[in-house]
């Protein structure tokens, strides 16, 4: 930031060489990427900031774009949900996303009233590179390339889960259900009991029987 400032003060002063305007350009880009990805973390940190008297949890994050944020705790809920956003969905889209976990978390509240807040768990999972457009949804590789660490993921609920087992659900938003299909397929096994399909372009495979889910999925 600080070196484009201070090209722009030399441009506006008459600083026209060839030398100034092309690292000037290339700067400008540069510093756009940056700001939208600062907007990514910024909008994760708000989305934990959120205060509507269910906790939020970080689940993970990195500097590649990825995070995941939970509603409820998933360690200790007895339903647990991980919505998988699609095509155009980055990190800066990430209050987006949590609106639409947040209102699976009130449907399962009122769809069976014996639940509490603190028996469901909501996860809005962005870890793997998201379609940005539908010329790059209209090919599997970034679902092929995704799949393991869903599938590395649901592990972890597992793992680190505490008390009875819960049952556990994935949803699959547009391009995102195809990486569901990619994390249950290419050799994978995707811990779930439910999967569900929304919108979906796809699963890589021709019928549901052929994804490896758990026993009576």
């Amino acid at each position: 930031q600080a070196r484009f400032d201070e090209l722009v003060a030399k441009a506006y002063i008459g600083d026209t060489s060839p030398q100034t305007g092309n690292e000037l350009a290339a700067l400008a880009s540069q510093l756009r990427a940056a700001r939208h990805q600062l907007d990514g973390y910024t909008a994760v940190r708000g989305v934990l900031d959120t205060k509507d008297g269910v906790p939020r949890y970080l689940a993970f994050v990195d500097d590649k774009g990825h995070a995941g944020v939970a509603i409820g705790n998933p360690d200790t809920a007895t339903r647990t949900a991980t919505f998988v956003p699609g095509t155009g969905q980055d990190m800066a889209a990430f209050h987006g996303s949590d609106r639409k976990s947040w209102d699976m978390f009130q449907a399962t509240l009122k769809a069976d009233r014996t639940l509490s807040s603190g028996d469901v768990s909501v996860t809005t999972w962005m870890g793997y590179d998201r379609p940005m457009d539908l010329t790059q949804a209209a090919w599997p590789d970034r679902a092929h390339s995704g799949g393991a660490a869903l599938d590395t993921y649901l592990d972890g609920i597992h793992a680190s889960h505490l008390g009875p087992t819960a049952i556990d659900t994935v949803i699959g938003h547009s391009y995102g259900s195809t990486l569901v299909g990619a994390a249950a397929t290419d050799g994978h096994h995707l811990a779930a009991d439910n999967v569900i399909a929304v919108g979906s372009p796809g699963m890589l495979s021709k019928h549901a029987t052929d994804l490896s889910l758990d026993t009576g999925a």
